[in-house]
């Protein structure tokens, strides 16, 4: 168990970031370092557990943090497998299987709460097999805190996941029922599950956070809305049936693929084995371990089925997986076994029995197969020199002026940068907010106050303020755009400005999309709105000044920020408003609308987002309605558009149902009207 356990550690020191990076590691790490309370539903177990283990403000030391935890979960599902199976190869080969699955590794290697998810199941696990073998009473209350403690840390999945132990235990029922009559069983039951649950004291006992998502808990209402999740919306506007269902698909893909190619064979004929040879409770119990943070939970959600939110659901199945890894095991257990019944045993030396062979066979044979699963996943996951995010945050802070004031929105914002300025203490001198209130404790105002009532704060503060202001939305009027941020200018004299440092960090960004290097979800979404500000910053500078103004820097930029699909999508758009049929050559500035229309749609990223794609394809149907226009491709474009965002924020309703009535195509309008009731032009 501990070589298999150091065998996983030295892969995750290996293998983990160096820097900060996206999915709530900023605020993890905030709140590791400083204390406080995280999003919701708080996570306090993790809270207190990384508080205490924090020994150094960076990034490496918060992230081994989960590293350890994951290496916990690892040894007690190889005890668990062992308790299961009494079979130490086996065990072996399904913990590093699981160790080195894809999405189990990924989250092993940042400060995250799945990895601690995971060790605690699987403590609960080992106790529910525990007092199924033994019938210790001791092993049944050790479990009731057990899962206390993992309801105090992620109680989502373990919720899910709870199913599974119910059919572990579903042998001793005739036992249960006896112990059910007995006050005292029910007693220590239950305070032993309340003692797991007292992490959630801290979510009251933390006065005045430094960090708090939504701030401090000062009343039973705000408690119960930090646990219950009750701020969060999983289900989208843009998502039908037709999205459940892609994610069901893609979610067996991911599945099966967490292993790799070799997984596919080995998972299935292992789960055939599996069904064959083991108890009907443990087949049925491992199989709930798989569906309830895997498909159930998909039923649960309605997620919009695109790859920014396939990124977020990622880490959602990482207990699910542990199932895989045990059917993984089995296959190669089966495939030693159908090696030997195709063999001459006969020849075997004196010395060696076939069960020997058998053993020595599925040792050798079992390294090999976890061997592939390493290979095959190493590259995806190894971030050991992953600094986009890093970059992105020290080039924001070390490019303003003195005692400035910085706005942040977002977790990909606030996260990283929150971290550098407050822990690693990167430029102190600067203030950092959060637009929306949440997180930092100078807040001007609540996070639940009306929004018209915060932004009249928001404003008052801007206005009155005598520090340089900057926000990284452009969401400041009016404004200087500096492609990375923007600065608020009362006089409104200036409209673009360009710093060197940005300028070289914009470079990094091109080289990064133009060369493809990123594989990470959140970094690809991430990236793909950085160029999309940027080139904003450049189409708009340009197109407010005379070519020959143009210096050769700009100019180089410029074109290569439009040789990309976010940069073709801007200049499109603006090309698009400057348009007019009254200038005398608007023929051909129609037909270079259509032409780079058509070279954008050939060069759009798999992982651009719904409503970007639906601002594309709404700016083609506005180009192919010019004159003479082409009015059957400016319907299948507004269409598209629709499906792509179909909500009443989306502009291409207008101009369809405009066309509809000009046709006239009474059906399609009345079609159309009925799907977004609410909805008028302007």
């Amino acid at each position: 168990m501990v070589v298999i356990g150091s065998i996983a550690l030295i892969a995750y020191v290996l293998t983990t970031p160096g820097y900060i990076t996206l999915e709530d590691a900023g605020l993890f790490q905030m709140v590791c370092h400083l204390g406080g309370i995280s999003h919701p539903p708080g996570y306090p177990l993790f809270t207190l557990l990384c508080g205490q283990l924090t020994i150094s403000p960076s990034v490496v030391n918060g992230n081994m943090i989960s590293a350890l935890f994951a290496v916990g979960a690892v040894m007690t599902f190889w005890l668990v497998v062992l308790e299961l199976t009494d079979d130490r190869i086996l065990a072996s080969i399904a913990a590093l299987a699981y160790a080195f699955s894809n999405t189990f590794w990924s989250q092993a290697i940042i400060i995250e709460v799945y990895s601690l998810a995971a060790l605690m199941f699987m403590l609960s696990w080992l106790m529910a097999v525990l007092y199924l073998k033994t019938a210790e009473i001791r092993y049944w209350y050790s479990l009731c805190f057990v899962v206390g403690l993992a309801l105090s840390n992620h109680w989502p999945l373990m919720v899910l996941s709870s199913p599974a132990l119910l059919f572990v235990l579903l042998p001793k029922w005739g036992a249960f029922l006896s112990l059910f009559k007995m006050p005292k069983f029910w007693v220590i039951s239950l305070v032993c599950f309340t003692a797991g649950l007292l992490p959630y004291l801290s979510l009251l006992l933390t006065v005045d956070p430094d960090i708090a998502v939504y701030g401090g808990v000062n009343s039973l209402e705000e408690f119960l809305r930090y646990v219950s999740r009750s701020t969060y919306n999983d289900d989208h506007a843009v998502a039908d049936l037709s999205d459940k269902l892609d994610y069901f698909l893609w979610l067996g893909e991911e599945s099966i693929f967490q292993f790799g190619l070799l997984g596919v064979p080995l998972i299935v004929t292992g789960l055939i084995y599996s069904i064959r040879t083991r108890d009907k409770y443990e087949n049925a119990s491992v199989g709930l371990i798989f569906v309830g943070s895997t498909f159930l939970l998909l039923s649960l959600l309605n997620f919009e089925f695109s790859p920014f939110y396939q990124a977020i659901f990622h880490p959602y199945p990482v207990i699910a997986y542990a199932a895989l890894s045990l059917w993984f095991a089995f296959g190669v257990k089966l495939l030693v076994g159908e090696l030997l019944n195709a063999a001459d045993t006969s020849q075997l030396p004196d010395k060696i029995s076939e069960s020997q062979l058998r053993g020595i066979l599925f040792l050798f044979i079992g390294i090999a197969a976890v061997t592939v699963v390493f290979i095959a996943n190493f590259k995806a996951v190894d971030r050991s020199h992953s600094s986009f995010i890093d970059t992105y945050a020290r080039t924001v802070l070390e490019t303003l002026p003195a005692d400035s004031i910085l706005f942040t929105y977002g977790d990909n914002q606030t996260g990283p940068i929150g971290y550098l300025n407050l822990v690693e203490k990167v430029r102190p001198d600067i203030e950092v907010r959060d637009w929306g209130n949440l997180v930092f404790s100078n807040r001007l105002s609540s996070p639940f106050s009306p929004v018209a009532a915060q932004q009249q704060v928001l404003e008052k503060f801007i206005n009155t303020s005598s520090r340089p202001i900057y926000s990284l939305e452009a969401r400041l009027s009016p404004a200087v755009n500096l492609g990375l941020y923007h600065r608020f200018d009362a006089t409104g004299a200036k409209t673009y400005e360009f710093d060197p440092a940005i300028e070289l960090y914009l470079d990094s960004l091109l080289q990064l999309y133009i060369d493809d290097l990123l594989t990470d979800g959140h970094e690809q979404h991430f990236l793909f709105n950085q160029l999309i500000g940027f080139s904003k910053q450049y189409v708009g500078y340009a197109m407010s000044r005379p070519a020959e103004e143009l210096s050769g820097e700009v100019l180089l930029r410029l074109n290569l920020l439009e040789s990309t699909f976010p940069g073709k999508l801007v200049t499109l758009e603006a090309l698009l408003k400057q348009y007019s049929p009254e200038l005398a050559n608007h023929k051909s500035r129609r037909e270079i609308l259509v032409k780079l229309s058509q070279q954008a749609e050939a060069e759009i990223p798999y992982y651009a987002s719904l409503q970007s794609l639906a601002v594309f394809y709404e700016l083609v149907g506005r180009v192919h309605s010019l004159a003479p226009g082409d009015v059957e491709r400016a319907i299948e474009y507004f269409r598209r558009s629709i499906e792509a965002w179909p909500v009443n924020e989306n502009t291409s309703i207008c101009p369809l149902t405009q066309i509809y009535l000009s046709g006239p195509n009474q059906r399609a309008f009345d079609e159309l009207v009925q799907r977004f009731p609410d909805y008028r032009c302007e």
